[in-house]
């Protein structure tokens, strides 16, 4: 956050001394000086930094001890400058090792941010959980509030039992009856689904030096907060590219939402396109229409439908259209009163990685999400990995992200007609 009160001040008093005729050398000094501060200022620096940086270079000239005056700045913002300062130093622009955990790193950051590794790695203590966090912006499938998430520790093997009784009921029993009558399941030996993990970086970010030795603590502490926002967004996209078309097979890559229930062998919905919404010969291979949402809605069965993470998915271009069409009354068929959009009386998810509309594109998706499990790792995999530039002269740091992650479908009957999850399909 920018100190207004500050930054005003010292615009003012740079103004002042532009109005003069002529500078004296201190004067000279003085503006030179303000033009710096008015520059750190505005990338984050405080008052306090800016008063030190100056009593620093007059006890500098007369040979005095440098002083360090009292920072108001957050002990934790504060941390993370340091650490980012760390990254930054560039005493040998030539060197070509990564990082490497000294005594001097490590200190009294550990117990503020995280961890170093004598392998370039820094793994801060809040970074998973504030990259998760933003994961969710991006698409629905990182929402415990909208599918199943299961954050581990570790990478372990994590069975998930499932079970497909949505074909059994509860039968009227009398004294004369057995217990042991009607269909029986098996609760001692349940089926499971295995999920793993599998490792994403992102691509590597550079920054240079300069800013950092510069900038002051505020604007070292912002590039660590944008460069977790950065990776949530990278993360989220690479990662759900997978989570809904990652074709397997187990053990090499995720098998995603969509290639999970076609192994199933759901057939899913044939689109019939927005012709009797629109009157036109709307091509079922590119539109979407009302009767197409109904007949999705109603392939699901009941019993699922009821699920409080029953809902439609589809990414933002599918939505877009289908804000567009309206009913034989001229009433839209997408519901945005309630603040987010409904249909069929069922929320709207928005993931970018579901195909668009096209020749036999999977397009939406409805059902009982809960079923989709999304595993997301925290340990020490889970890092800031750290790189020296050596081939720019000015020296850059390259900060690169790991997170390991895994998806799966968590039913597996043969009967697919009961699936917890359908499609719609594009025409051909």
């Amino acid at each position: 956050m920018i100190d207004v009160k500050a930054l005003s001040a010292l615009v003012q008093e740079a103004n002042e001394l532009t109005n003069l005729p002529t500078l004296s050398k201190q004067q000279e000094r003085r503006f030179a000086f303000l033009q710096t501060g008015i520059a750190a200022i505005k990338a984050g620096a405080t008052l306090e930094q800016i008063q030190e940086i100056e009593l620093n270079e007059v006890e500098a000239r007369n040979g005095f001890r440098r002083t360090t005056l009292a920072d108001s700045t957050p002990r934790e913002t504060r941390a993370k400058a340091a650490f980012m300062r760390k990254l930054f130093s560039m005493e040998d622009r030539h060197d070509t090792r990564e990082l490497r955990a000294t005594s001097e790193t490590e200190g009294a950051l550990i117990s503020q941010l995280g961890t170093y590794t004598g392998l370039g790695n820094f793994v801060p203590t809040d970074f998973s959980s504030r990259v998760f966090a933003a994961m969710k912006q991006y698409d629905f499938l990182y929402d415990p509030d909208k599918c199943t998430v299961i954050n581990s520790t570790n990478a372990n093997p994590y069975p998930i039992p499932v079970e497909d009784d949505t074909l059994t009921n509860a039968v009227q029993a009398s004294e004369a009856q057995t217990l042991a009558q009607g269909a029986q399941t098996n609760l001692g030996n349940p089926g499971h689904v295995l999920l793993g993990a599998y490792s994403f970086r992102t691509p590597i970010q550079y920054y240079s030096a300069e800013v950092y030795t510069d900038a002051g603590d505020q604007a070292s502490a912002g590039a660590y907060e944008l460069f977790a926002q950065m990776t949530a967004g990278r993360l989220a996209r690479g990662i759900g590219a997978k989570l809904i078309n990652g074709t397997g097979p187990a053990g090499t890559t995720i098998t995603g939402i969509i290639p999970a229930l076609q192994a199933a062998g759901v057939n899913g919905v044939v689109a019939a396109g927005s012709g009797s919404n629109t009157g036109n010969a709307d091509s079922a291979v590119t539109t979407v229409g009302s009767v197409d949402i109904a007949n999705l809605f109603f392939s699901v069965n009941a019993a699922y439908r009821q699920s409080p993470k029953c809902a439609f998915a589809m990414n933002d271009a599918t939505l877009q259209y289908l804000c567009k069409i309206v009913d034989k009354q001229g009433h839209p068929i997408v519901n945005l009163s309630t603040g987010f959009p409904l249909l069929m009386g069922k929320p709207v998810y928005v993931s970018p990685s579901i195909p668009t509309m096209s020749s036999s594109a999977i397009s939406i998706l409805f059902g009982a999400f809960d079923y989709w499990c999304t595993r997301l790792v925290s340990d020490d995999s889970t890092r800031i990995q750290v790189y020296r530039e050596t081939r720019v002269e000015q020296g850059l740091v390259g900060l690169q992200a790991f997170v390991r992650a895994d998806g799966i479908l968590s039913w597996n009957s043969s009967n697919a007609a009961s699936a917890p999850i359908s499609y719609l399909i594009q025409h051909s």
